[in-house]
């Protein structure tokens, strides 16, 4: 895009609707950044409540104990928005934790397993986050709609600068 145009388009002709979109993108990042957070927020609680060792590039097939929280903090955010996924099961010899197949824990006793299988069980049901971020989310869909019908109406306009015209991808 011509950067010329471009600069035209935001300062003289279309101020409110890139407004808009830098608002959009801002509110965007601050709501992914509050899901990132409340993801390292967990894999937090389940390195420190799981009483296993964070994975390391050992081999995660090995005897060795371990766990990877940052896999299993993804695991409790999906559960809590209901996005499908595989579910969260013991290993045959009831000493890991697996998703899809995917060991996401292991352990020599059947203790630590149980006792990590209960916290994310805790953990997936929890909603207070998920409810605290909801209106947020409903507020970043209208401003989405918003921006998304004011793009069509200047896509079927004829009165882009420079005689320019969008085209619908």
């Amino acid at each position: 895009m011509d950067l010329l145009l471009y600069a035209d388009a935001k300062f003289r002709h279309y101020r409110r609707i890139f407004r808009r979109w830098e608002l959009f993108k801002s509110e965007v990042d601050a709501y992914t950044r509050r899901w990132v957070s409340y993801a390292e927020q967990l894999s937090r609680t389940v390195r420190e409540q799981s009483g296993l060792p964070l994975i390391t590039e050992a081999d995660p097939l090995s005897n060795t104990e371990w766990i990877d929280p940052d896999g299993l903090a993804v695991f409790v955010v999906n559960c809590q928005l209901a996005i499908g996924q595989r579910p969260l099961c013991l290993g045959p010899d009831g000493r890991s934790l697996e998703i899809g197949g995917t060991t996401m824990a292991h352990a020599a006793a059947e203790d630590p397993i149980q006792r990590s299988l209960k916290l994310l069980r805790v953990l997936c049901d929890k909603r207070e986050t998920l409810d605290s971020l909801h209106p947020q989310a409903e507020a970043l869909r209208h401003l989405a709609k918003y921006l998304l019908r004011e793009l069509d109406r200047l896509r079927r306009s004829s009165k882009l600068p420079g005689g320019c015209r969008l085209a619908r991808l």
